[in-house]
């Protein structure tokens, strides 16, 4: 025999409805802060923002274009943050830092997202990975990149490593991750050595240039 159902008055559905618009709102906003970062509103590189980048990279594919990913280190930050806290630099400085390269990937078709501290990259589809144009238009865009600051609108630099999809460096390293990431897709794998390759050449740069600062 079954139960009656309970009936419910206007008061307990008015509660209900509340409960799960509350319940929507919060799941919603714990989606936006796993796919941007807080600080930028550039994509994470982790959690959901990972798989919209990894959803960019199988859009490029189906243009029939390929995948390169400009690896950045923002240079004089620790100047910065010695004038000021570093939570300060990070509420001041990387908003406009990533609003400007939101702009700058927007008019690329790509996408920019920020790793940790001041690691930022940006994925731009080329059309031909023979003609690098468009990644040296963003080098040059980014070698006079101006923001604003509490002292005013200040010029940063970039160290900049880049990698592209048909490097052989690129694809034997796809072949030594054999899915030691967890990642499962061919994007993933893609994405992770693009990352690897890319961050290698950023350091090799960096260490030059303080090479080159040390006579």
């Amino acid at each position: 025999m079954e139960e009656p159902r309970k009936e419910f008055s206007p008061e307990e559905i008015a509660s209900i409805v509340r409960e799960n618009e509350a319940l929507r709102e919060e799941n919603a906003g714990l989606k936006e802060r796993l796919t941007y970062d807080s600080n930028t509103g550039l994509l994470r590189t982790e959690d959901e923002g990972r798989q919209t980048i990894l959803r960019k990279i199988e859009t490029i594919h189906g243009q029939g274009k390929k995948v390169c990913l400009l690896r950045l280190d923002v240079n004089g930050l620790k100047d910065l943050n010695e004038a000021s806290s570093h939570e300060e630099v990070d509420e001041i400085f990387f908003p406009d830092l990533g609003k400007r390269l939101l702009e700058l990937t927007g008019e690329q078709d790509g996408v920019a997202m920020r790793y940790h501290g001041d690691e930022l990259g940006i994925l731009v589809p080329l059309d031909d990975v023979s003609d690098m144009t468009k990644a040296d238009s963003l080098v040059h865009r980014l070698d006079n990149f101006y923001v604003k600051t509490p002292g005013g609108e200040k010029r940063f630099t970039f160290t900049i490593g880049i990698a592209h999809e048909d490097e052989p460096e690129v694809k034997e390293k796809i072949g030594k991750l054999d899915n030691k990431e967890g990642e499962l897709s061919e994007e993933g794998n893609l994405f992770t050595a693009l990352c690897k390759v890319a961050d290698q050449r950023e350091r090799q740069a960096e260490r030059k240039k303080k090479k080159e600062r040390n006579g």
